[in-house]
């Protein structure tokens, strides 16, 4: 999810225009925004926009995933103008993973505790010449067929095809013509067999 205000974003500090990043997909939360602010700009899209953000938020659940979240980071990273502002935050009042995480990217990074967690601030500096890409090709084969896959981050299974899968794979007898709904199909290999 992600939103451009213009003019403000109920902030007397914030002015012009601003790009913000959230990645969070909810119809009811774009709903909402939109309503309350007639300025945002919302879009729904499993990446950042391609244009340059002046401020990411980044919410991580200390129980998500971790190569998600890295690739969230480096895409926030890649998007915010030198200068721009990172604010990520974590319900674990311990954590340290997520703060190393932001320090490999940004450099020097603001912890602060709070009652519930923990956040951070960072401000984008130099542009880094390298970054991981975390999409991944993958291959299994089915009845003596190779049928590859490609998956990204936040996808069950990302990887590879799991043990579950195959044996879904391996104990389907489908007609022509069947028609078939998979379910949390993960990277769709099952839909692919």
């Amino acid at each position: 999810f992600f939103f451009q205000a213009e003019d403000g974003i109920r902030d007397y500090k914030v002015t012009g225009v601003q790009t913000c990043a959230l990645p969070i997909c909810c119809r009811e939360t774009i709903r909402e925004y939109a309503e309350s602010l007639p300025t945002l700009h919302c879009e729904c899209a499993p990446d950042l926009p391609g244009h340059p953000v002046d401020l990411a938020l980044l919410p991580v659940d200390p129980r998500g995933e971790a190569e998600l979240t890295r690739d969230w980071l480096q895409q926030m990273h890649q998007r915010l103008q030198p200068g721009g502002l990172l604010l990520a935050a974590t319900s674990n009042p311990d954590d340290q993973w997520l703060h190393a995480e932001i320090r490999r990217l940004f450099g020097k990074t603001t912890r602060n505790p709070c009652r519930k967690g923990v956040w951070y601030r960072a401000v984008k500096g130099e542009l880094h010449d390298k970054y991981k890409n975390f999409d991944c090709d993958f291959a299994f084969r089915d009845q003596g067929v190779l049928l590859q896959v490609f998956s990204r981050p936040g996808v069950f299974s990302h990887r590879s095809l799991d043990a579950g899968a195959r044996a879904l794979i391996d104990s389907l007898d489908l007609r022509p013509g069947s028609r078939v709904v998979d379910l949390g199909c993960g990277s769709g290999a099952v839909a692919l067999a």
